[in-house]
């Protein structure tokens, strides 16, 4: 199994204050793409969050 490496937390910030934002559904649809493209499932982003501290909303 080959594992890639993290994406910068601050991208990461961005993609998760996108698809938790008031903005149109598409943008929301390409930030979670985004996010589970990076990581596999939202599992692996929540567990990407808590251990660099991402604050959310």
């Amino acid at each position: 199994m080959t594992t890639h490496p993290e994406p910068p937390v601050a991208l990461v910030k961005t993609w998760i204050t996108l698809f938790t934002s008031d903005q149109d559904q598409e943008v929301k649809d390409r930030a979670s793409e985004m996010l589970l493209k990076a990581f596999g499932d939202m599992k692996a982003v929540a567990a990407f969050v808590e251990k660099h501290k991402i604050q959310l909303r």
